[in-house]
């Protein structure tokens, strides 16, 4: 059953009567979790904690612009060289074509 816009993803119940954002620090994490899953959500069996470490200029970028490529997450394979990577975001990074800051895909 689809309430809005299908997508694909299963939607929350809207909240009546309440005020402030859906989800709080204060609320029980089992609370939170539940509705992650209700959300469609990976469950914890399936998630997977990558790192990649390296030297500088060893390429590090370019292969988790690849990984998300062959993923299916993005749509083209951006480039750290050509200034149109998908995970430098600071003009700073895109103008010395090098990553500077930590990005989680």
């Amino acid at each position: 059953m689809c309430t809005g816009p299908c997508t694909g993803r299963r939607r929350l119940p809207r909240r009546t009567g309440t005020t402030g954002p859906a989800f709080s620090l204060t609320r029980p994490v089992r609370v939170l979790l539940e509705e992650a899953m209700l959300m469609g959500a990976p469950s914890t069996d399936k998630v997977r904690n990558v790192v990649l470490l390296g030297h500088g200029d060893a390429g590090k970028t370019s292969l988790a612009e690849a990984m998300l490529f062959m993923a299916g997450q993005t749509k083209r394979l951006g480039s750290v060289a050509e200034g149109h990577s998908n995970l430098d975001y600071e003009a700073e990074e895109v103008k010395r074509k090098i990553t500077l800051n930590l990005a989680l895909a």
